[in-house]
């Protein structure tokens, strides 16, 4: 089903949105434990990847203020179920209720907390971050991308699910190969700082997981994927090199999942 003009004109200025305003750099703090289980505590409350997402993001902004406030995080448990509570109400895809949230808690470590309890730690959260969540949401861009290349290039079927569960796996393993591919640009201060501009270009992740979806499926055989690669290089000004290293180091994330 093709577009509406209104849909396509919409999906151009977000994508001209993306390309003109950068993220934030920043590096991961979570571990993959962490990540793990804050992907089993929004399965747990129905929660997408939206939600998932969103709140690596804050918890991870929240984490780094603190520490910039040298102050310790009390109860991180609590801080986890706070968070995802505060994104699921931001961006979430059903209204949850705060006995949900707590029930969830006992079964992750056993603490029994009240509504009260948890209200104070969202506001406390709140304000440590200003009141101002995360703007910038991988999902969103994704997602925009995704379906602006579909609708011009006429792919029958969508490729955003796919899409969507390398997106979520590379949230999960971030903390690792964010600084393994960190690690192809350290040889000087020139290289870090292109790799800092390539982390904060919102355009980067999304290519990237496009490629590696074009290069790794039967669509490798419908497309020229070499041919898209310059194209993308060309409209983003990223050089194709960089392109296929992250294209690279998704295929070695993916490689790590058990079969």
């Amino acid at each position: 089903m093709s577009l509406s003009k209104f849909e396509s004109e919409l999906l151009t200025e977000w994508l001209s949105e993306m390309q003109s305003n950068e993220a934030k750099y920043k590096e991961p703090i979570l571990d993959i434990r962490c990540s793990i289980l804050l992907k089993e505590v929004c399965s747990m409350l129905r929660q997408d990847i939206h939600v998932f997402v969103f709140s690596i993001n804050i918890l991870e902004e929240y984490i780094s203020r603190k520490t910039q406030m040298q102050q310790d995080i009390n109860d991180p448990a609590l801080t986890l179920m706070a968070t995802v509570f505060i994104s699921s109400k931001y961006i979430g895809d059903q209204d949850l209720k705060s006995k949900y949230i707590e029930s969830v808690l006992r079964k992750i470590s056993g603490q029994r907390v009240s509504s009260k309890t948890l209200k104070l730690k969202e506001m406390e959260i709140l304000k440590v971050l200003d009141n101002c969540l995360p703007l910038v949401n991988d999902v969103d861009d994704l997602n925009t991308f995704i379906v602006k290349f579909e609708k011009e290039s006429k792919i029958k079927a969508t490729i955003i699910p796919l899409c969507m569960d390398i997106l979520e796996m590379l949230y999960l393993t971030r903390n690792q190969w964010f600084f393994e591919l960190k690690v192809l640009y350290t040889n000087n201060n020139e290289a870090l700082s292109v790799f800092k501009r390539l982390m904060k270009n919102r355009l980067y992740l999304p290519m990237g997981i496009l490629l590696y979806v074009f290069n790794h499926t039967l669509y490798t055989h419908s497309f020229d994927v070499s041919e898209i690669t310059n194209d993308l290089s060309v409209h983003s000004q990223i050089h194709v090199d960089h392109l296929n290293a992250l294209v690279s180091k998704i295929h070695d994330v993916i490689g790590q999942i058990p079969v």
